[in-house]
């Protein structure tokens, strides 16, 4: 339709809700540099004849659906066609416009303009919207609280310019598969009442800030080549990122998923930012990539979580996150430094075949379920300090290759050291009741003042530990547990099974390294053999002490009587 005089009586007065389909309170989206020295716009199309309106403006009772498609087009072509910039701009502006249907599906336009904005802000569509494999390489299309009442399809349509959806509510459908967004896409506070398909490619930044997606919302597979914002979105029943790709800097900071959250083989090539998100439902991280710093801090995980084979390049932070359901970091590799520093895991935790390249810390961590750190790698310092344990915790074949650290934390059940090298480790002041340490190297550890009350010390290299303080009452030692001697001496380790016990049964052992060697090694204390008698009595003779408590006070004081009887019977023999 070709601009006239500006015969259209509809004015819209940003001032008076009424003339834009607003209420008292709302916001208005037209931009002042298109209001006239009253501060209103006027609309520059012609009327329809007998009417006072222009055919954008009329009633859609009033009006023919396929005659509005063709007036836009047309109005559209006059301005590409346009040497006058503010003819163009004028022929471009369709503010609060009414539309039924606007399909461009049987011949998708090819639109191309240098300059100028194609303006429907307010815009009200009521039927269904179908602008797939069309052109519209324009700087800017804003489409700022657009109301689309049908199903929308925008699927492998190209945008050249910015594109603005802020503020936009899709009543039905909407699909933007295969979608191009050249520039900034631009969907803040925009609200997808049904299914939201956003498989797309944003070549510029893609900025989701404040949006709410009631039903599913599916960006599989889409692509952003720049910033991506999701802050403060609100997500409804499942909320997919599966094989995206996020090559610039990503924020879901305060985000919230109130049902399924799918990041599964994603990759974030730069920061990371998940701050105080909320995930309600299941959340799969398995096998994404992260690039840059991963920022968790403060995240609430309240179903069952999966980073199974997910690889963070940067620092990784998880500082006080919550796992309410299981918890899977299996086969994951950190190669920055990793901060789990007060997070709390409700159920299972499993941490089996996982490498920690740099400085690891979980300390003030909660471990409320099994816990499992077998065949983990620690390439730094590692830190549990006043970490808690709730259930049985795994630590066989963990490579602590750093300073470690387990200072004043608490093993409620039993835990499993078997087979380590944990020397010049620290566990001062630690609750390790019922731990096994079979065939561990604890030479130089320091173990002040830590409970070690039924701990399993068979073929444990304990030479200059620090055991000042510590309760030793009612442990399992054989004739290869050593506390004597320099610690360089070379000792022939114990032979452990390659499976830990499981759900606090102990597994059977041999020892391999003996010539008679077929019983078991679970078993009690061989404390009335010769080699335990003078192992004591060199101990005792030297002054040791195990503990001032009263646990330690009653095993020296029976060891010692035990001692002097069998010296006795050896004299009267």
């Amino acid at each position: 339709m070709p601009a006239g005089n500006g015969t259209c009586e509809y004015v819209l007065d940003p001032d008076d809700p009424e003339t834009w389909g607003g209420e008292e309170g709302d916001q208005c989206y037209v931009d002042e540099e298109v209001l006239n020295e009253d501060g209103v716009w006027t609309c520059p199309h012609d009327v329809e004849e007998g009417e006072g309106r222009c055919l954008f403006h009329l009633p859609i009772a009033e009006k023919d659906g396929k005659d509005v498609v063709e007036a836009f087009l047309d109005s559209i072509d006059e301005a590409a066609d346009s040497d006058d910039f503010e003819r163009r701009e004028r022929n471009l502006q369709f503010l609060n416009a009414t539309f039924g249907e606007i399909d461009l599906g049987e011949t998708p336009p090819d639109i191309a303009l240098e300059d100028g904005r194609l303006m429907m802000d307010h815009a009200e569509i009521t039927g269904e919207v179908d602008w797939s494999n069309a052109v519209f390489d324009i700087p800017l299309i804003s489409l700022r609280a657009v109301e689309f009442g049908g199903a929308v399809s925008f699927g492998s349509i190209e945008f050249g310019g910015v594109v603005d959806f802020s503020r936009a509510e899709f009543g039905g459908i909407a699909s933007f598969l295969g979608a191009e967004f050249g520039g900034k896409a631009v969907f803040t506070f925009s609200a997808f009442n049904q299914k939201a398909s956003m498989n797309a490619g944003f070549g510029g930044e893609a900025d989701f800030l404040g949006a709410e997606f009631s039903e599913r919302a599916n960006f599989t597979i889409a692509e952003f080549k720049k910033r991506a914002i999701f802050r403060g979105v609100k997500f409804g029943e499942r909320g997919s990122f599966r094989k995206a790709d996020f090559r610039g800097d990503t924020e879901f900071r305060d985000a919230e998923f109130n049902g399924e959250a799918v990041f599964s083989v994603s990759e974030f090539r730069g920061e990371a930012d998940f701050l105080d998100v909320e995930f309600e439902g299941d959340t799969e991280f398995s096998g994404t990539e992260f690039g840059g710093q991963a920022h968790f801090l403060g995240v609430e995980f309240r179903g069952d979580t999966e980073f199974r084979a997910a690889e963070f390049g940067g620092q990784a932070v998880f500082r006080y996150a919550e796992f309410g359901g299981e918890a899977d970091f299996r086969d994951g590799e950190f190669r920055g430094e990793t901060d789990f520093l007060g997070v709390e895991f409700g159920e299972e935790t499993d941490f089996r075949d996982t490498d920690f390249g740099g400085e690891t810390a979980f300390r003030n961590a909660d471990f409320g379920g099994e816990t499992a750190f077998s065949n983990v790698e620690f390439g730094g310092r590692t830190d549990f300090r006043d970490a808690e344990f709730r259930e049985e915790a795994y630590f066989r074949d963990a490579d602590f290759r750093g300073a470690t650290y387990f200072v004043v934390s608490e093993f409620n059940k039993r835990a499993d050291f078997a087979g380590l090298s944990l020397d010049k480790s620290r566990f001062d002041g630690a609750d390790l009741t019922d731990a096994t340490f079979t065939g561990t190297n604890l030479c130089n550890a320091s173990l002040e003042n830590a409970l070690l009350s039924r701990a399993t010390l068979f073929g444990t290299d304990l030479r200059g530990a620090k055991l000042s303080g510590a309760v030793l009452g009612d442990v399992r030692i054989d004739e290869d547990t050593n506390f004597l001697g320099h610690p360089m001496t070379t000792v022939t380790p114990h032979h452990i099974p390659s499976q830990p016990f499981a759900h606090g049964q102990p597994a059977s052992m041999t020892q391999t390294t003996r010539k008679t060697t077929t019983k078991p090694m679970w078993t009690k204390p061989r404390a009335s053999t010769e080699h335990s008698k003078n192992w004591l009595a060199r101990l005792l003779d030297r002054g040791y002490s195990p503990s001032v408590s009263s646990d330690a006070k009653t095993f020296k004081k029976t060891t010692t009587n035990e001692m002097r009887r069998r010296q006795t019977r050896g004299k009267s023999d």
